[in-house]
């Protein structure tokens, strides 16, 4: 099975300014710190299961090198859910795509990151 798209799938992040572009990256920000407050919280608790924990909805983030998808390189993809779950026969659509181009500094490295833990999460 395979996905196409008539469209390159980052035309809507190219055309989201940046203020918009920024704003939903604060929310990512937010749900992913959040995530990790109720994660310390529920591996505090006696008899935790932390392999469950870590699989568990998070934020999960790669920056497309023009090897994936039908986008353009500079743009980051988000996905809410760990990288075991991801579909190897069919496209699963990311909850966020953003230009690199239009985030802040701090957005940036915390996009960054989030790439490199995901990267880490799939080995």
């Amino acid at each position: 099975m395979s996905t196409f798209l008539p469209y390159p799938e980052t035309i809507f992040a190219t055309f989201t300014s940046s203020s918009k572009a920024r704003k939903q990256v604060d929310e990512v920000m937010a749900h992913d710190r959040e995530f990790q407050e109720q994660k310390a919280e529920r591996a505090k608790q006696p008899g935790a299961d932390l392999e469950r924990l870590r699989r568990e909805i998070g934020v999960y983030v790669w920056l497309d090198s023009h090897c994936y998808g039908n986008g353009w390189p500079g743009y980051y993809y988000v996905r809410y859910h760990h990288p075991a779950t991801w579909s190897i026969t069919a496209y699963d659509t990311p909850a966020l795509i953003v230009k690199k181009s239009k985030l802040r500094p701090d957005q940036v490295e915390f996009m960054e990151r989030k790439c490199q833990e995901t990267k880490a999460a799939c080995r």
